[in-house]
């Protein structure tokens, strides 16, 4: 397996044969490593996806990546710039409620539970870590943050 770096670019493919793309954007000491995921759904890895990215809906999520390399979900594809970081803020359904939100504080681990999100909440990536199988599952069914209430 060669050297996983920051900013490589790897491939998922989803049921239908079509590709979405996970980017490293380096890694986390308590979190492990971080990755934005594009949503969109590409029969094959553009040429300039390096310099189209930012136009791609995405969102950042922890992910085991060598794990996932190791078990062939992913193929390392290209490598971009990583400029993008962990976001400082990110959410996760309530504990005891569900129908309640936790508003992560990525440096301090501090979370504040809301029961309605605002619009600026509603674009927070999601808090945990992801597994290939999850991804592919929320990508195959259009999944996006926007929408995740």
């Amino acid at each position: 397996m060669s050297k996983i770096v920051t900013g490589d670019v790897f491939e998922l493919q989803l049921a239908d044969g079509s590709y979405i793309y996970l980017h490293f954007l380096g890694k986390d000491e308590k979190m492990g490593d971080l990755i934005e995921v594009f949503c969109q759904k590409l029969k094959s890895f553009p040429e300039n996806f390096c310099e189209e990215k930012d136009r791609y809906d995405s969102f950042f999520v922890f992910y085991r990546i060598r794990a996932a390399l190791r078990m062939k979900a992913i193929q390392k594809i290209g490598h971009c710039e990583a400029i993008k970081t962990k976001p400082r803020y990110m959410r996760s359904t309530g504990i005891i409620d569900i129908k309640q939100w936790l508003i992560i504080d990525t440096e301090t681990w501090e979370w504040e539970v809301v029961d309605e999100l605002s619009e600026t909440q509603r674009k927070l990536s999601p808090w945990g870590i992801w597994n290939s199988a999850l991804i592919r599952e929320r990508m195959e069914k259009n999944w996006k943050l926007e929408t995740w209430v």
